[in-house]
């Protein structure tokens, strides 16, 4: 009796380990490519979309610093989905730099360095910006969205072409950062 009881406890335990840890494929493959933009991965983030890539310049160095510190700012929660078949709707709470603002303000610094002793205009830009948010010198700005994703070759993908506001709010709201 004694033994039977311990193997419904163990098997009991199991149960509920597994139930309280199952998250939906979809989160799941969301909180991955999430993760890898966050962590500087942007390659890795990739295998994430369903159509084409992000787009990023990741080969120029000023380019990739820039997004590495832009993508470090984010945070998110992955809220719940519902899948349908092959596709997902996916809730996700993103908080990100207001890019409107920060870029405001890189503008003026860049222009005031332009006619200072400044040669090169674009290099200061980035630089400008990236300075600001790794120092965090900007305003952060939260959007709930729903993110579409496809399951394709047994991962889920999003589907950036639909899920443009998805896009903005890992930009700050400049979605054309990353090509969409």
């Amino acid at each position: 009796m004694k033994y039977l009881s311990s193997i419904a406890l163990a098997a009991l335990l199991c149960i509920v380990c597994t139930s309280c840890s199952f998250t939906p494929a979809p989160e799941r493959d969301l909180d991955k490519m999430l993760s890898h933009l966050v962590n500087g991965k942007i390659s890795r983030a990739e295998d994430y979309v369903f159509e084409g890539t992000l787009h990023i310049n990741t080969k120029d160095k000023k380019a990739k610093s820039f997004y590495t510190s832009l993508f470090a700012s984010i945070t998110y929660i992955v809220s719940g989905s519902t899948i349908t078949d092959n596709t997902a709707e996916v809730t996700v709470s993103v908080t990100m730099i207001d890019m409107q603002t920060l870029m405001a303000y890189a503008s003026l610094d860049a222009l005031k360095d332009t006619f200072g002793e400044s040669s090169n205009g674009a290099i200061k830009y980035y630089k400008v910006i990236t300075e600001k948010i790794d120092t965090g010198e900007v305003l952060f700005e939260t959007n709930v969205v729903t993110v579409y994703m496809i399951k394709d070759g047994g991962k889920w993908k999003v589907n950036m072409t639909n899920s443009s506001k998805f896009a903005d709010a890992i930009t700050g709201g400049f979605k054309e950062l990353i090509g969409y």
